[in-house]
């Protein structure tokens, strides 16, 4: 499946063609069988902010891991050059048991990721992919 590249960025950005493509990754997300639930697509739409700004929904259950938002409350979510021709994707500020974030990331992103101290990385563009997963998520 083709996503546009940055359609989301860390926020999610309501135009007709972005809120297709965000419900084309959520139904995907929802036939991989992930181990913890995930909020209603219609609950990530849902802002009642003039800046389209999605607040945290909170987890539906307890989760073993936590990712803090940025001081913009963005997701910490970015696109990082890994060599001179490839291009990851990192997801900083996490908290708790990463490896179990990262066996369930396995799943969203079909890829290996790399863990660091207290951030996983991806090869491969899959900002919105994320971003989605963790705005289901309760992030």
């Amino acid at each position: 499946m083709s996503i546009p590249r940055g359609a989301f960025g860390t926020q999610l950005v309501r135009t007709p063609a972005t809120i297709r493509n965000a419900e084309l990754i959520y139904d995907r997300l929802t036939q991989l069988g992930l181990k913890y639930p995930l909020h209603p697509f219609e609950a990530l739409m849902r802002s009642d902010k003039p800046t389209g700004l999605v607040p945290p929904l909170r987890p539906l259950q307890p989760l073993p891991f936590y990712v803090e938002r940025t001081n913009m409350d963005n997701l910490p979510v970015y696109l990082q050059r890994v060599r001179k021709s490839s291009v990851g994707t990192r997801v900083k500020r996490l908290h708790g048991d990463i490896v179990e974030f990262s066996m369930e990331l396995r799943k969203v992103t079909e890829k290996e990721p790399y863990i660091r101290s207290t951030s996983v990385m991806v090869s491969g563009v899959l900002v919105d992919n994320i971003t989605i997963w963790l705005f289901a998520l309760g992030f």
